[in-house]
């Protein structure tokens, strides 16, 4: 009888002293934009039903250096501490009407809303992800596993492919790909690959790529035409017949005069 009754008196302690997580709409964000305000980033929030509301909530944030700040109209959750009298932010909300963007266990992914542009249709995805040999992160325990590569990826398309490495084509992306699986003789690479001019699908796929395994290194235009290099020296030009405007500088050292 003592022990029921202590943890009863200790439930009744925890219920006074704890408030439920709430969800609410944000109605103003106090930005952080220089060294002399007093803002870290603290919104006003609508609570679900409309009757009251927080103001003034801090946010919480992932790490020291890292901010997610939510805008006015997303849906964030609540927390309560100090006796349920401090509310803070600790994340969005997601529901039937207001969809994450589709992505896959692991994966990192950042949307920005776009419209169309000389790019095409589609938003703006800031996304990453590291994958593991034969291995499926959302039923494995991948912590003891050798990564087989890793992607950060800035792109513009439509969200319809959850997994950052299955996206073909897309109207535009900046990538860095670093492959670790095999030792010695990985991939890594940083492209800007393009696939739109004015909105209109292109008869190649343009921009650079810098192959920092080999040193090589290509730059392309919409129609395929450009300048390869080897990594050692070795260029070659690919110009329309008749069209083409070629300016040469030969140099005797071994190292040339360019330096980024």
């Amino acid at each position: 009888m003592f022990d029921r009754n202590r943890v009863a008196q200790q439930r009744q302690t925890i219920d006074k002293n704890t408030k439920n997580s709430e969800i609410g709409t944000v109605t103003k964000v106090f930005e952080h934009i220089g060294e002399d305000d007093t803002s870290n980033f603290e919104v006003n929030v609508q609570l679900e039903g409309g009757v009251s509301t927080e103001d003034k909530v801090p946010v919480e944030f992932d790490g020291s250096s890292a901010i997610d700040v939510p805008k006015v109209g997303d849906k964030v959750t609540l927390d309560y501490r100090d006796d349920g009298k401090q509310a803070f932010v600790t994340g969005t909300a997601f529901s039937s009407k207001n969809r994450p963007p589709v992505g896959r266990a692991g994966v990192y992914r950042r949307e920005y809303e776009s419209g169309f542009s000389p790019a095409g249709l589609g938003n703006l995805y800031l996304s990453a992800n590291t994958t593991y040999a034969n291995s499926n992160p959302a039923i494995d325990d991948v912590r003891d596993l050798t990564p087989a590569s890793s992607v950060i990826r800035l792109a513009k398309r439509e969200d319809n492919v959850a997994d950052p490495n299955l996206e073909r084509d897309v109207p535009a992306k900046i990538e860095f790909f670093d492959s670790t699986f095999v030792a010695g003789s990985g991939e890594s690479h940083i492209s800007i690959e393009l696939n739109r001019k004015s909105g209109v699908e292109t008869d190649k796929t343009w921009g650079a790529k810098f192959d920092l395994a080999t040193g090589g290194w290509q730059l392309a235009d919409p129609k395929g035409f450009g300048i390869e290099a080897n990594g050692d020296g070795t260029f070659t030009w690919h110009v329309k017949k008749g069209e083409g405007n070629l300016n040469f500088k030969e140099h005797d050292s071994d190292t040339g005069p360019l330096d980024l």
